[in-house]
């Protein structure tokens, strides 16, 4: 008997034990691609032909755009470098930015640079862009923005 009773409450101890995790949970990093900001922010959109900044204004010109529900909310109206805000007076909701390679005939590198206007916090996303796109739209970044938290994911 005295066995049994043993070999149960050893058989118990290896399924407690087995069932327990004693790893620490580790929580992603929820911050990651989020601005806090009470103002909003700025994003800015720079491009480079392979020399200076002047010359890839003048090799290609884009336009910037900031939609929610496929209404515009903000254009770049600049001649240049590309900037639109998403600023804390908007409604909350998924925000659109999209680009267009508007002329030009070389091939780019670009980097969306998005910048919290009171707070300073950042954060930038880069990539390429063809010469071929000439004249297309293209969606790069979609932002939630709930209150003064703006999480941006890339598209």
């Amino acid at each position: 008997m005295k066995l049994l009773r043993f070999s149960f409450i050893s058989l118990l101890i290896i399924i407690v034990f087995s069932c327990t995790d004693n790893e620490e949970e580790i929580l992603p990093d929820t911050n990651e691609n989020v601005i806090t900001d009470t103002d909003g922010i700025t994003i800015r959109l720079e491009w480079s032909t392979g020399g200076s900044d002047d010359q890839a204004q003048d090799d290609v010109d884009l336009e910037l755009f900031l939609s929610r529900n496929g209404n515009e909310v903000d254009a770049s109206d600049e001649f240049g470098f590309e900037q639109v805000q998403l600023q804390n007076i908007n409604d909350d909701g998924r925000y659109i930015v999209a680009a267009q390679y508007f002329s030009g005939e070389k091939d780019i590198d670009y980097d969306f640079n998005l910048t919290g206007i009171e707070s300073g916090e950042s954060l930038s996303y880069s990539g390429s862009i063809s010469a071929e796109d000439q004249g297309l739209t293209i969606n790069y970044l979609e932002i939630q923005k709930d209150g003064e938290l703006y999480s941006i994911n890339e598209l």
